[in-house]
């Protein structure tokens, strides 16, 4: 099955309990800057036939450079911040067909991204 790239988009909002016309919006505050660029990197994960320029399109008119941004930084953050790995994570999880993850401690910087992926390919083994 196709996963729609508005509806991930719209769980980030949600997620992030930020309002849909705001999201998509011109506001740059942190809070909803940090929500859009979750929102990129998981719909460019899970919707690899969206490219950048239809992504930022979708984000509110934005340039295809604002995503490839998002993107690159939400896998820096992955690395060092547990806040915005366990956001990726429930919406990768929740589009995978898997519930959100347990809780869990704070992962040692480096090893998260080996996780997350090791975690989503054994999801993806399940799927199949």
């Amino acid at each position: 099955m196709r996963v729609r790239a508005h509806e991930v988009a719209a769980y980030v909002a949600d997620l992030h309990r930020i309002p849909i016309k705001g999201f998509y919006g011109t506001q740059r505050t942190r809070h909803i800057a940090r929500a859009r660029q979750v929102a990129m990197y998981c719909v460019r994960y899970l919707c690899p036939h969206m490219s950048y320029p239809r992504i930022g399109q979708m984000m509110g008119g934005r340039d295809h450079t604002t995503v490839l941004h998002g993107v690159r930084k939400i896998e820096a953050l992955i690395k060092t911040d547990p806040d915005v790995l366990d956001a990726v994570e429930r919406v990768l999880f929740r589009y995978t067909g898997k519930a959100s993850p347990e809780p869990r401690q704070a992962l040692p910087e480096g090893n998260a991204w080996l996780l997350m992926c090791h975690r989503y390919s054994q999801v993806m083994r399940l799927a199949a």
